[in-house]
């Protein structure tokens, strides 16, 4: 069983870079925040929860269609492959104005890996976009295989 806080924080670091550039989160949090991520350690919820406000308001609405805590991993993968994307097109939180360019990359993508190098993978996904993408959080993955990306990172094998 997947441990429910380090699979959310694989979808939600690449976010973390976002959040400090806007200057929603100090650098401290952010520092806090991708060690972890990088040593695949638990970061504690009442951080979590102050820093991606946005996608804890929609795991909520997700867990209670489906009648679960908002914490349960099914809800997190749940919302992540199946939602977020849904919420970037409907403009939810600051996505009404974003960019296209902005909210492709937000989005959660199935793809393949074309070229696989030692610190990066070239994607490809939405019939013939490509993105070079860090591979850190899948290192067993390789050339052939078809993983999640979200912003420029491969997050999780994809079936």
């Amino acid at each position: 069983m997947h441990d429910p806080v380090t699979y959310f924080m694989k979808y939600a670091f690449p976010c973390t870079y976002v959040l400090k550039e806007q200057g929603k989160i100090s650098q401290a949090v952010f520092n806090r925040i991708e060690k972890a991520t990088l040593a695949s350690k638990p970061v504690p919820k009442e951080i979590l929860e102050k820093t991606y406000i946005n996608a804890f308001r929609r795991l909520k609405e997700v867990a209670k269609t489906m009648k679960k805590d908002y914490w349960d991993y099914e809800v997190i993968k749940e919302y992540f492959q199946n939602h977020h994307n849904n919420y970037i097109m409907d403009g939810d939180g600051g996505y009404k104005d974003a960019p296209e360019i902005l909210k492709d990359l937000c989005k959660i993508h199935k793809g393949k890996i074309v070229d696989a190098h030692a610190d990066f993978f070239v994607v490809s996904y939405d019939g013939g976009k490509t993105r070079v993408v860090a591979n850190f959080l899948v290192p067993e993955a390789k050339k052939g295989d078809k993983v999640f990306i979200h912003h420029g990172f491969a997050v999780e094998p994809a079936d």
